[in-house]
């Protein structure tokens, strides 16, 4: 809550209107100190990533046999084995940079517990070659915080392997507020994951749209596991909902999902299939020679993408942000959904691709009618447009990279 503060004491004010001035100023201060209290005991709990990946005073790398190496449970379930396997050649060429770090086995006198580089230990043994790491001794509670602060704080976790995670440390230490305690995340943040990972669990629909990649949106999630958790109508309703999905893969999943609980709960039914709407004519160009756009909702992904492009280097508009806020977000919704397959396809972007691809669209005037022009297209935006701005285009483009579709 802003506090307002007027004249200073003493200015203009009667002894009462002084005395309350100063009771605000005081609640202010000590509100102020709880936050700084509260923030400083978080940064303890949450030690930074690279304080646990430094090699300390007396420790040494050794080289490791990869079979006496084992893996404790890990926060991170979900693995690419394409991404895994390009990995292992690259190691296999390039040697170990990086080491990983174990610490001892109290039950296997000889043996480690990886902490960190488990790909790292994985692509030894698949080279049969020697696992670099440091040995160091921790405590099976201080290494779970050490994957946690490498994983969940930096983000690269699923979603349902953080609620996974949640739901293991629960079990362990009793209840969600002691996970808090023991993470630095609000009640509220732990909730939400782990409710993820209880719509998994359910199975149903809602399990296919996340195994789909159709989303992986934490609140989009809780929404269909709300809607079909809704007796049998919420049920079929949501079985509903992923066959709309897969003829329309634009639907906007959150706004149908509120859209079709509002239904059901006013009439106990199941709402009615959505006809999806046929596709409309390309846009004519006006007597000045630009073309028309229509709105996000009956754009072309193409005619998208061009808009923004439009802005950027016709129009010189300004940054990726105000271009993008030209298509609005449903626009930039479909530009995403776009680019998943493309990313679960494999598709990458070299400078190669840029002087080829993305110039012969560009002559072409239009964006790639194929899913690799397109992707190239948006990369090329990426990389030579979005960096500098770094906003709302990289933000897109990294959903779709870690959210591929299938």
């Amino acid at each position: 809550m802003a506090i307002r503060f007027g004249p200073r004491l003493g200015q203009g004010r009667n002894e009462k209107q002084q005395r309350r001035c100063a009771k605000r100023a005081q609640k202010y201060f000590i509100a102020c100190n709880r936050s700084r209290g509260k923030a400083m005991s978080l940064r303890n709990v949450a030690r930074p990533l690279s304080s646990y990946q430094e090699v300390m005073d007396g420790e040494i790398i050794v080289d490791l046999d990869p079979a006496v190496c084992h893996v404790m449970p890990q926060q991170r379930n979900e693995r690419d084995a394409a991404a895994d396997e390009l990995f292992y050649a690259r190691l296999k060429e390039e040697g170990q940079n990086q080491p990983g770090f174990v610490r001892p086995d109290s039950d296997r006198p000889g043996h480690f517990i990886v902490i960190f580089g488990h790909r790292r230990r994985d692509g030894a043994e698949y080279n049969g070659t020697k696992f670099r790491a440091v040995v160091r001794k921790v405590d099976e509670d201080t290494a779970w915080k050490m994957q946690w602060s490498e994983n969940v704080d930096r983000e690269n976790l699923s979603p349902l392997d953080i609620g996974r995670a949640i739901q293991d440390r629960e079990a362990k230490l009793g209840s969600l507020t002691a996970v808090a305690k023991d993470t630095g995340r609000s009640l509220n943040w732990l909730s939400k994951y782990k409710r993820f990972a209880e719509a998994f669990d359910a199975g149903g629909p809602v399990k296919t749209l996340i195994q789909s990649h159709a989303t992986t949106d934490v609140a989009t999630v809780s929404e269909i596991f709300s809607l079909q958790s809704e007796g049998e109508a919420g049920y079929t309703a949501a079985e509903q909902l992923v066959v709309e999905l897969q003829q329309d893969p634009t639907l906007r999943l959150r706004d149908r999902t509120r859209e079709m609980k509002g239904e059901v709960k006013e009439t106990g039914q199941a709402p009615k299939p959505r006809v999806k709407e046929p596709k409309s004519a390309p846009a004519e160009p006006n007597d000045a020679g630009q073309v028309k756009q229509s709105p996000a909702g009956k754009e072309t992904v193409n005619g998208l993408l061009m808009q923004v492009y439009m802005e950027l280097i016709e129009k010189k508009s300004g940054t990726v942000r105000k271009a993008l806020n030209s298509i609005g977000d449903d626009g930039r919704e479909k530009i995403e959904r776009a680019l998943k397959k493309q990313y679960n396809k494999g598709h990458t972007t070299t400078d190669h691709d840029y002087s080829s691809v993305v110039v012969a669209n560009l002559l072409d005037g239009n964006f790639g009618q194929d899913g690799a022009g397109l992707f190239n297209m948006v990369a090329f935006m990426e990389g030579k447009i979005g960096a500098p701005d770094g906003f709302v285009l990289n933000d897109i483009l990294a959903k779709a990279k870690t959210s591929p579709a299938q």
